[in-house]
């Protein structure tokens, strides 16, 4: 594995993280059990908020089918799927805003067509799998931290 495969993974795993201490902080906050996205157009949940997290202030704000998340100037868009509106995997270029957006730590991957070029390596090598086919949407075989080959 090459050393923009191992950012790239870092990059993957760091955008996921994200997405699962916001998951887990609105619900605890709000106390509900379906999908944020459905708790919102259920109006359980406000469009827009903030939630205090031991890594400090998210915001959040709904849209479309999915939710863009703010904590610490790193932006995280992602979407929901199925029939049960539930985060399956992240969009390419979704996952390129955000790394943009994380800085110097993952400058050395920043070029556009270096960036895609990676992806599509790990999805031959079976550590990206494709996760909604008509979407270009993918996830880690080996999610947060788990053992990647070499």
């Amino acid at each position: 594995m090459n050393s923009d495969e191992k950012l790239l993974i870092e990059i993957i795993n760091e955008f996921e993280m994200i997405i699962s201490i916001f998951e887990n902080k609105i619900r605890s906050t709000y106390n509900f059990t379906v999908s944020p996205l459905l708790a919102y157009t259920r109006k359980i949940i406000p469009k827009t908020g903030s939630l205090k997290t031991d890594a400090g202030m998210m915001d959040y704000n709904f849209h479309g089918r999915g939710c863009e998340v703010r904590i610490n100037a790193k932006k995280v868009d992602f979407d929901y799927f199925g029939k049960d509106f539930r985060y399956n995997g992240f969009g390419g270029w979704k996952l390129w805003d955000f790394a943009k957006s994380v800085g110097e730590k993952y400058k050395t991957i920043l070029n556009r067509e270096d960036f895609f070029k990676t992806i599509e390596n790990l999805e031959s090598k079976n550590i990206l799998k494709r996760t909604n086919p008509p979407y270009a949407t993918f996830k880690l075989v080996f999610p947060l931290g788990g053992i990647v080959p070499n």
